[in-house]
This record gives structure tokens, sequence and C-alpha cells, in this order.
């Protein structure tokens, strides 16, 4: 009997050890870029004009600062780009971005959807998901948005927001279900001899 006790009481404090597993706080907020980029083709609309060969001057565009952590990135601060040609409709790219110590990793990007502005000018956008990492926050998966009206001499601005999702560790909810299962598998094996732990 007190050798059972014993086990039960190993089996409830595990579950409480898990339960209360410290978690990282995910990155929160958004960040808008600007710059300019060097397209393949000025013509936005050509079946050839689907790759960015290159990232100009591209700095934070973030005119309100916020509480939230990409939120309050100074307006004007540097961005690092990535070096590679970039297609629109990529797979991933480790390193997209990294400004203010966050880093971006594209884990896919595209298609590009085509449209007009108001005045008739050609745009793009592109759309996709990637990982923001900064050092002590979980990686947090975020979606992302390049747009651009193109350019002559296929030179063009453009703009990039990226936020995080709003999905959330869920608190240690399922380390706790987990080890109320472990506490009830004990008692059970306790009662009926079906468990051995």
């Amino acid at each position: 009997m007190k050798n059972s006790f014993t086990k039960f009481l190993s089996v409830a404090a595990t579950a409480l050890a898990l339960s209360g597993t410290a978690q990282a706080a995910l990155i929160t907020g958004t960040v808008d870029f600007s710059g300019g980029v060097t397209l393949n083709n000025a013509n936005l609309h050509s079946s050839t004009g689907t790759v960015v060969n290159g990232f100009l001057s591209v700095v934070v565009n973030n005119p309100i600062p916020s509480a939230t952590n990409l939120g309050s990135i100074a307006n004007g601060t540097a961005v690092t780009m990535t070096s590679s040609v970039w297609l629109y409709n990529s797979g991933a790219i480790a390193n997209f971005w990294s400004t203010a110590g966050y880093t971006f990793g594209l884990v896919s990007s595209g298609p590009a959807v085509l449209g007009f502005t108001p005045q008739g000018v050609p745009t793009l956008s592109v759309s996709g998901i990637g990982i923001i990492r900064a050092s002590g926050f979980d990686d947090t998966t975020g979606t992302w948005t390049f747009s651009t009206n193109g350019g002559g001499n296929g030179q063009a601005g453009f703009s990039f927001s990226s936020s995080q999702t709003t999905n959330a560790p869920d608190g240690g909810s399922t380390a706790v279900m987990a080890g109320l299962a472990l506490v009830g598998l004990a008692l059970a094996g306790r009662r009926f001899g079906a468990v051995k732990l």
C-alpha cells in the first residue's frame, strides 16, 4: 500500500511539473518595410516578370510605434534583405530579412497577384508565410505581403508587411491533461493490476 501511494505521488508530481513548464513568449505585432527593388522585367504583367534580383535601401516604415514587439522597431531602422534572387513563387529562404534583432525565414511565397492602381498603373502583390525569430522568444509563424507598382528600367519601390499569426501555445493545458491521464492510469493499475509503474 505504501509503495503504491509513493508511486501515485511521484506521478502526480510529474503532472504538476509538466503543467508548470515555462514557455517563452511569441513575437507580436506588425512591421512594415519600404525601399527599392531591381526587377527582372519592368513590365510587372509580363510572363517573364517573376523575379526580384535585389533590394535597395530598405528601412522599417513604422510611422506610429506601438507596444508590440515588431511595432516598437523605430521608423527608419535599416533592414538587411536576402542577397538571393527571389522568385515570387518560391520555396524557403532562410534569412529573408533581418532588423533590430529579428530575423525572418521565408517558408513559402506566391503566387503573384496582378492588378492596377486607380490611375491604371500595373501592380503586383505576393503573400506567404515564414518564421520570425528573436532571442528570448519562441519561433513565431508569421504572414507577410510584398507589393510593388513597377517602375522604369526594372527598378521599383515596394512595401513589405509582416505580422505574427494569432496562434499561441496552449499554456500547458495539454501537459496537465497528460499528467492527469498518468495519474488515472496509476490509480487503475493499483486497483486492477492492469498497469505496472
